[in-house]
């Protein structure tokens, strides 16, 4: 088990989802063997959502999030270097246009 302290809140989960990522930055968590807590300085409340698209391979949002919210979400994807999270948070976005509805 990883733990892992984002913002001060605390997520467990095991290497082999952050190894099946795709983002090299949790791979390397992964690789390093270290049995210490990792601390990252980034919104924790957010990182719920990512690690459940770890676990599950799909980005699981309310119909109704804001723009802001997405925007916000977009950019800890571009922290974590997490491209299929990205796309997927375009699809999203452009589900949500009035044509797509």
């Amino acid at each position: 088990m990883i733990t892992l302290n984002v913002g001060g809140v605390y997520h467990y989960t095991s290497a082999h989802t952050l190894l099946n990522s795709g983002s090299r930055y949790f791979e390397k968590i992964a690789k390093s063997n270290s049995t210490d807590e990792v601390f990252i300085d980034r919104d924790g409340g957010v990182f719920n959502i990512i690690l459940n698209y770890m676990r599950q391979r799909k980005l699981i949002l309310d119909l109704h999030v804001t723009s802001s919210f997405l925007e916000f979400l977009q950019e800890e994807a571009k922290f974590y270097k997490m491209i299929n999270l990205s796309h997927a948070i375009d699809e999203h976005v452009k589900c949500t246009e009035p044509e797509c509805i």
